[in-house]
């Protein structure tokens, strides 16, 4: 099983919309600095499968997903929040 989602991970990889471009740009000094990387992010085709690993794996720095650390922090928060309402209406 371990290593089919290692397969998994590097596929997405090589079909990624940033392969092989200067990694700089994906981790700006500041979230408003992000634009040139979330406009790399915006059209490729795996997108929601980096997020979630970035999710994951809980990447600290960088734009991943289109989404920066601050934005993946916030992401995780909603989430969170609406597992344990629903977590909490199943329960009731």
């Amino acid at each position: 099983m371990r290593e089919h989602s290692v397969k998994l991970k590097a596929t997405w990889r090589d079909d990624a919309a940033c392969k092989g471009l200067d990694t700089d740009i994906f981790f700006p000094a500041t979230d408003a600095e992000a634009g040139p990387a979330k406009l790399v992010c915006a059209g490729c085709p795996v997108r929601s499968e980096c997020l979630e690993w970035a999710l994951l794996s809980r990447q600290e720095d960088g734009v991943w997903g289109g989404l920066t650390d601050n934005e993946r922090r916030r992401l995780r928060r909603r989430r969170r929040d609406a597992a344990r309402r629903a977590a909490a209406a199943s329960a009731a």
